[in-house]
């Protein structure tokens, strides 16, 4: 093991940082693959009571953050 890591991890001082598709494989509680890029914005246009045409979901997200607020959080939990 790389010794600064080593020293971070036993300091408890240890961060990890994972990309984009670090949640691919895992499921909800409902036993349900996670929903990922397209998949995520297409819930998140729904959920907005817009139609899905293929947007980013960095643009889509924004979007639904601004008109969901809060919201946003008990879909994500969900």
């Amino acid at each position: 093991m790389n010794p600064h890591i080593k020293k971070a991890l036993l300091k408890g001082r240890l961060i990890l940082l994972f990309g984009a598709g670090a949640s691919k494989g895992c499921q909800n509680t409902l036993k349900q693959d996670i929903p990922l890029g397209w998949e995520l914005a297409e819930i998140l246009a729904k959920e907005m009571g817009e139609e899905y045409h293929d947007e980013a979901l960095s643009d889509v997200y924004a979007a639904a953050k601004d008109i969901l607020g809060s919201q946003i959080n008990t879909l994500f939990e969900q």
